[in-house]
């Protein structure tokens, strides 16, 4: 809630958090980008879009997400969640820290 309210400016309660998964990224070259995220989707917000140093936040119809300009796990598994599933992944990305060059069906 409070990344979403920092990087969009929108203020989401946690009773509108749908808990859709969770992925975990594994940069062997550069150890310290390795994370683990929580997958939620949220319909109901309050406030306005606003641009922050993260991102400027923009609407796309769900069939014409830009996937094409995100993280390249993102074209794995975002479609799936947006058409309502969830996802228990891990990616693991190559020496040029943007590609995926492992994907595993869990989360380790």
């Amino acid at each position: 809630m409070r990344e979403v309210h920092e990087e969009s400016g929108l203020v989401v309660a946690s009773a509108d958090l749908d808990a859709r998964g969770r992925l975990r990224y594994l940069f062997p070259y550069r150890t310290a980008w390795s994370q683990v995220s929580n997958v939620f989707v949220v319909r109901e917000f309050a406030g306005a879009p606003a641009p922050s140093d993260e991102l400027d936040p923009e609407w796309f119809p769900l069939d014409a997400v830009p996937l094409a300009h995100m993280w390249d796990d993102a074209k794995h598994w975002l479609p799936g969640v947006l058409a309502g599933g969830r996802v228990e992944r891990t990616y693991v990305f190559g020496e040029d820290l943007a590609t995926v060059v492992e994907a595993r069906d869990h989360v380790a």
